[in-house]
């Protein structure tokens, strides 16, 4: 990802790799993150935005629990 409250932007997806679960459900470079499983990314730090996203990765791989992200379509 990129971004975040301290560059004065939104977070953004920077990088999808080909045929990943990313790139399967649509996931394109330059979208933007809305939210994550409920958290807005509105006014985030990008260290924050990391956080959230590294715990939700740990919590589907742990206890399959889903991962719920809303994007806006920049490309």
């Amino acid at each position: 990802i990129r971004g975040g409250i301290e560059y004065g932007l939104g977070v953004f997806i920077s990088d999808v790799e080909s045929k990943s679960v990313a790139d399967l459900h649509g996931l394109k470079v330059c979208d933007q993150i809305i939210d994550v499983n409920g958290q807005k990314f509105s006014r985030i730090s990008h260290q924050d935005a990391i956080l959230i996203l590294k715990t939700s990765l740990i919590n589907y791989k742990s206890n399959r629990l889903p991962i719920k992200i809303t994007v806006r379509y920049l490309g």
